[in-house]
């Protein structure tokens, strides 16, 4: 297999505020990361006085070691796919070590700024990307049967999640399924001396832009249990349109040992809870601290 053509690649500090109570970077940094290094890098040249703009479809990463502050890492960008009005870039971060810390993939779809409307890559984006392999990038769909509905909790949008295509930014959204994960568990489930709960890979497909003011409204789904692991789904709707579908998404969390950080099985009540619990019983709840509130 040849090596893949880096078409960019930056390195770049970690900051304090993105650290989680893990000790790590938290997953949605890197969506943050993704964004910032795909303008300054690839879009900035050309977006000023562009007709067009780059929309996220669909996004991804796979998490292989954990960062911590302080530490700087290198994130090299690759062409995968291109279409005629899209493209997928991939991402790899590597640590001052040269170890491999994060896989990310994005596709992006080519709009036009007054319409929205699918238009063509223009030759400017071909040439800062190279043409790269000329196929249509893939539809990502959620298969939800067999899936367990665990909770839905209700969020207020802020301004702040807000980008500067004056809708939320594609980032927010894995805070939002850190909420509901946190609305879903007891803090003594997520971090206590017999185990830690570790996000391995995420993902989210977005359809429509949410937009403030609003509330997005989040059901949060088990997809599958392993023997160390729990497969989620989410959808997102806004809170004026309960029956329009945002963006789904999808996370897998890995139950570790505090000390080796090497998987060890859910513990048998977290899971009997999981499986078994009438939904909303116990389920529903805030977070402490957290904008989320349970729906009515």
């Amino acid at each position: 297999m040849s090596e893949k053509n880096c078409i960019a690649e930056q390195t770049f500090s970690i900051r304090w505020t993105d650290m989680d109570t893990y000790g790590h970077v938290t997953n949605s940094a890197y969506f943050k990361y993704l964004t910032n290094l795909r303008h300054d890098i690839l879009l900035k040249p050309f977006l000023p006085h562009s007709k067009v703009q780059f929309l996220v479809v669909h996004t991804q990463c796979d998490f292989k070691l954990p960062v911590q502050y302080p530490a700087a890492l290198t994130a090299k960008h690759y062409l995968e796919k291109m279409g005629n009005s899209s493209f997928v870039l991939s991402c790899d971060f590597f640590n001052a070590q040269g170890q491999l810390c994060t896989s990310a993939q994005t596709t992006l779809a080519t709009v036009d700024n007054k319409n929205f409307k699918p238009t063509a890559i223009p030759a400017e984006i071909k040439t800062i990307l190279g043409e790269g392999v000329i196929e249509k990038p893939p539809r990502h769909q959620l298969e939800l049967s067999g899936a367990r509905l665990l909770n839905t909790i209700k969020i207020p949008l802020r301004w702040v999640d807000m980008n500067a295509g004056e809708h939320v930014d594609n980032a927010i959204y894995f805070e939002f399924m850190i909420e509901a994960r946190c609305a879903l568990f007891p803090n003594s489930d997520l971090r206590n001396d017999l185990c830690l709960f570790f996000l391995i890979a995420t993902d989210c497909t977005f359809h429509k832009p949410l937009i403030y003011p609003d509330a997005v409204i989040v059901k949060q789904y088990l997809l599958h249990v392993g023997s160390s692991s729990l497969n989620f789904a989410y959808q997102f709707f806004a809170a004026s349109a309960p029956d329009t579908l945002y963006a789904e998404g999808k996370g897998v969390m890995v139950c570790v040992d505090p000390k080796t950080h090497k998987p060890i099985p859910v513990a048998k009540q977290l899971m009997e809870r999981l499986l078994n619990n009438p939904i909303g019983n116990g389920l529903d709840r805030p977070a402490g601290g957290s904008r989320t509130a349970p729906t009515s």
